[in-house]
């Protein structure tokens, strides 16, 4: 733990904490902005720790639904200082980290309620070739030397509890058909986090290691996990695999929302040849 000033804390103190540091101040702001959008959301909730098992509580959750066709989003929010952004470091993606999963859910006739598909390659939202976070870290200057330094575990206890948030979204993900007029739904579990505008940045590299142009600042970017998650309706035995991570400004996380209500997000993620040629997965 950082040693602390003996002055005691005073009302300026804690507004400059609240105001510059405190994530929940962030929170609202970003809950704020999606419910203007109209987004059903859900705030500060508590879940289980699938690794701890212990209670946790999680930021926001969203869900974005278009006639079959469901978004959720785990969101996780980070207040980062300007003094101390993020940078993802990325490298081109293969051909095995292009894919992203959805999930079938629909009326029980026979057999299994729901399954896993995994969608690849030119019809995944995440394409071959493109740029694809494998490290990240924020970066500042130290007080004294003014060196250079940089550090994640800030944000690693961010995006791991928007990942272990996610649990529960593809658990109840089994029982979306219900919400729908054809009894028949799809559904993509995203873990998101958002960090204020102009805290962002992203610096590519060549498979081989060699930098590719400058560091520049970006609203959104993808960091590949590859987490396996399995759901506990024990009955089913659904499960699903997220490939991704998703890092976003307040700018780039209105963008994706918007995008998604004017169809284009709908047509790369749940386009009808995606599904069609998707790779049904035995959960």
């Amino acid at each position: 733990m950082v040693k602390l000033n003996d002055d005691p804390i005073q009302a300026d103190d804690i507004k400059d904490f609240v105001n510059n540091t405190s994530d929940f101040g962030f929170e609202l702001n970003i809950l704020s902005k999606l419910t203007s959008l109209n987004i059903e959301c859900q705030h500060s909730g508590s879940y289980s720790d699938p690794v701890t098992n212990k209670p946790r509580q999680f930021d926001i959750r969203s869900r974005m639904t278009r006639m079959k066709y469901t978004v959720k989003m785990a969101i996780e929010c980070k207040n980062l200082r300007s003094n101390f952004p993020l940078l993802i470091m990325r490298i081109p993606r293969t051909e095995n980290e292009s894919f992203h999963e959805v999930i079938h859910s629909h009326r029980i006739d026979h057999g299994s309620p729901g399954r896993r598909l995994r969608i690849k390659g030119y019809h995944s939202l995440y394409s071959v070739g493109d740029y694809v976070g494998k490290s990240c870290s924020q970066v500042g200057r130290t007080t004294q030397n003014k060196d250079i330094t940089g550090n994640d575990a800030e944000v690693y206890d961010k995006w791991s509890q928007a990942i272990h948030s996610s649990y529960d979204l593809v658990n109840d993900s089994c029982d979306d058909w219900r919400a729908t007029t054809t009894k028949n739904s799809y559904t993509l579990v995203l873990p998101v986090l958002v960090v204020p505008n102009n805290r962002l940045w992203i610096m590519d590299y060549s498979s081989d290691g060699k930098p590719q142009g400058d560091p520049r600042e970006v609203d959104r970017a993808s960091i590949f996990i590859d987490q396996m998650i399995k759901t506990r309706k024990k009955a089913f035995g659904l499960s699903a695999t997220i490939s991704h991570l998703e890092v976003m400004t307040e700018i780039g996380l209105f963008q994706f929302c918007e995008s998604f209500f004017d169809g284009n997000l709908i047509n790369k993620v749940f386009s009808e040849d995606g599904l069609e040629f998707a790779q049904l997965l035995e959960s």
